[in-house]
Formats: structure tokens, C-alpha cells, sequence
């Protein structure tokens, strides 16, 4: 059965074969926010696709399916990639916050941590969840579909970008990454992934991509949205702040 949620509404899907995760959750977060819980990957991801959770708690060691595997197929599936993942471990080390963020983890808590701080964290990916959706919508323009995020404006049919209403000079592959980057907000991606998907019969190196995102991100200046670096994870596409898309949307309104 599938469970609809009003778009005001928000919840929690916490995957954690340890049940103590999913009640202190519900004590971490206030009243109205409904708090799911799967006991393994393979239900976690079924609970996902039916429920369309606000944010998802991954435990990393579960049986069955462990977490990392199950944030991959979150990530590969369209109904669940976008939704944000916080990773829970009782490891701190290092080489696994890497290997998380490199399966599409948006955030890693050590089960050590103090309850504080992933409330905080939580509190902080459900602010998320509005101010780093874009404000995306296509439009039929004399047959040419256009796609619009804050300042940024793309022509799918002749590949031409428009930051702040001006037509900038952009490469067929600038023009694909960027729409990669548009309809994937919050998400990480990593040099790994972005490689495989836009230089899959190419030799480049990871170098590569830092060029291109490099070049983009300078382009994209001033448009309300950025490509922010994740250190040891790889690059996301945000709002720049909230104030800066709300006078976008002003200005593009008394146009």
C-alpha cells in the first residue's frame, strides 16, 4: 500500500536492525514528525519507494543488506535517489565516513555521539530537504522545453544555458553536468561516479572533473545555486542561501 504524504508534511525512515535507533528518534524529533522503521536493507528500501520519506537513518552494519550496499541502491533507484541519508555507525574511522559518502551518504553520525548532535544533524538535512530542493519547472517555449533552478535557465533542445536572464558560453558536457547537478540537489557525487556517467569511453583522469565542475561553478556565480566541494567525498548542488533565491524569484516575477 502506498502511503501519501501532504507536501508539508515531513517523515523519518530509520533502517537499523537495533530498535533502540528508531525510538530515540522519535524522542529527537518533534511530535508531528512520523518516524518509520525497517529492521534490514531489503525492507528499508521497500519501506522507501512506498513512503517517500524526508530523510532516511542508515545503519551501516544490518543483516541481509548491510548499509552501504543499501544507500548504493537507494541512490541507483529514481523514486528514492534524491532523498537525503544519514549514516549511523559505531565506527568513527575515517575509511568508513569515505566509503559511505562515496555510496551517496549526505551526512555520517557515529553512534558515540552525543543525542545532541544528531538531533542536530537531523534538524539540520529536514531544513534541507525545502531550501535545497530547487524551484525547478519546465516550460514549453515555441516547442523548446526549458528547465529553471533560481537563476539558471536551460535549453534542452538547443543546449544553451542562461544565468540571471544572460546566455553564457557552455559545451554540450558542461550543459549535461549541470542538468545532472539541477535534478539531483543535496545529492553528493563523487569523482568515481561522475566519471563513469559523463567520460564512460574516455581516459581522463579525476583531475578531469575538478576542471570541468571548476569551470561551471565560476559560470554559475550569482544564480542562487552552487556546486560546493565535500572534502574526501566529492562535489553537491545547493542553494547559496535562502535570501539569495528569494530575490531571484523576485526579480524574475516583476519581470
Amino acid at each position: 500500500m502506498h502511503t501519501e504524504r501532504t507536501e508539508k508534511s515531513k517523515c523519518i525512515l530509520v533502517v537499523d536492525d537495533d530498535s533502540d535507533s528508531a525510538f530515540l528518534i522519535k524522542q529527537l524529533v518533534p511530535p508531528d514528525i512520523t518516524v518509520y522503521s525497517a529492521e534490514n536493507g531489503l525492507d528499508g528500501i521497500r519501506l522507501a519507494q512506498e513512503i517517500n520519506p524526508s530523510l532516511i537513518v542508515l545503519d551501516i552494519n544490518m543483516p541481509k543488506l548491510g548499509g552501504i550496499e543499501t544507500c548504493r541502491l537507494l541512490r541507483s533507484n529514481d523514486s528514492t535517489k534524491n532523498i537525503p541519508v544519514i549514516m549511523l555507525s559505531a565506527s568513527s574511522e575515517v575509511d568508513s565516513k569515505v566509503d559511505a559518502f562515496m555510496r551517496g551518504a549526505d551526512d555520517y553520525v557515529s553512534k558515540s555521539a552525543d543525542n545532541r548532535e544528531l538531533q542536530a544533524r537531523i534538524s539540520a538535512k529536514l531544513r534541507r530537504v525545502d531550501e535545497t530542493r530547487p524551484p525547478m519547472h519546465r516550460q514549453a517555449r515555441k516547442g523548446s522545453p526549458a528547465i529553471s533552478c533560481g537563476g539558471i535557465e536551460l535549453n534542452e533542445d538547443r543546449f544553451e544555458v542562461k544565468i540571471c536572464g544572460k546566455n553564457i558560453d557552455s559545451s554540450v558536457l558542461e550543459f549535461k553536468l549541470l542538468k545532472h547537478f539541477i535534478n539531483n540537489p543535496g545529492r553528493v557525487f563523487s569523482r568515481r561516479q561522475l566519471l563513469d556517467s559523463f567520460w564512460k569511453n574516455t581516459v581522463v583522469t579525476p583531475r578531469t572533473v575538478d576542471t570541468h565542475v571548476s569551470t561551471l561553478r565560476k559560470k554559475i556565480e550569482g544564480a542562487g545555486y552552487v556546486i560546493k566541494s565535500i572534502y574526501g567525498a566529492g562535489y553537491i548542488f545547493s542553494a547559496e542561501s535562502t535570501d539569495c533565491v528569494k530575490n531571484i524569484k523576485q526579480q524574475s516575477s516583476n519581470q
